[in-house]
């Protein structure tokens, strides 16, 4: 089971794989920094602050709770290629309307000239491609109009379920662990529930999760947003999955920074 918020198309598994079951609900958020590095958005203090709140979350749940933030979720190659392009072109129709190709009085030819003559003119295009591309890797806000929601939505889906997997959530003796998956280039939140306890959790029920975490992107503060989806997803879980006589701690409760 999944749940996904986003922010700006509102305003925006591999299929083998049986524990990832899909149906995302959708909601909005501004952006969250996507230019920052995830291990930089949260402090040692902001890591352990987490790990307590983990920790005390599934004291009331024999769940798990594994909360993973990633600066990003794709790379998005022709989107920068485009801006490129875009760019290119742009320098080019710059520089005719700024220096025109001369025409002969009281000619006939119409033929379009390129003002600096063909080899700058192709300069000036080669270079604005290159360059806006290189320009939109390093600030991605850049190209995110030619990213289209689905392009962003597959690389967070993609992304969660392999985190999903590298944090071994499936591995629990119970199969009851849950997934909180934070991108922030794409501005999305994932929620991933493995196995038996997917089939405990009512329809829509993730749903506060997502929205906690986007809550506090809101207000830029990643922290906060991982905190308040912990205790959120602590409250459902409580619920559905209390916590058992005996039971121990099978995954680490530090924020993973991928």
């Amino acid at each position: 089971m999944e749940r996904l918020v986003h922010d700006d198309d509102t305003k925006d598994l591999d299929p083998a794989q049986d524990a990832l079951r899909a149906g995302p609900a959708v909601s909005s958020s501004p952006p969250a920094q996507p230019a920052a590095r995830s291990a930089e958005l949260l402090s040692e203090a902001d890591q352990r602050q987490i790990a307590a709140a983990v920790a005390r979350a599934e004291s009331r749940t024999s769940a798990e709770i594994v909360p993973v933030i990633a600066r990003a979720s794709g790379r998005y190659d022709r989107a920068e290629d485009l801006f490129g392009l875009c760019l290119g072109v742009a320098l080019v129709l710059i520089a005719a309307a700024l220096a025109p190709a001369p025409i002969q009085p009281d000619s006939w030819d119409t033929t379009l000239r390129a003002p600096f003559g063909l080899l700058v003119t192709v300069a000036l295009l080669v270079g604005g491609c290159v360059g806006g591309a290189a320009l939109a890797s390093f600030f991605p806000v850049l190209s995110r109009p030619f990213i289209t929601r689905a392009e962003r939505l597959a690389c967070v889906k993609q992304r969660a379920a392999d985190a999903f997997l590298d944090a071994r959530v499936s591995s629990t003796d119970r199969r009851d662990g849950l997934l909180i998956y934070v991108s922030l280039r794409e501005r999305m939140v994932y929620v991933i529930a493995d196995g038996p306890l997917q089939d405990k959790i009512p329809e829509g029920a993730l749903d506060p999760i997502a929205q906690a975490a986007v809550a506090g992107f809101k207000s830029r503060q990643p922290a906060k947003a991982l905190l308040d989806a912990v205790a959120t997803a602590g409250d459902l879980l409580a619920r559905v999955a209390p916590a058992q006589r005996g039971q121990r701690n099978e995954l680490p409760d530090a924020p993973r920074q991928v």
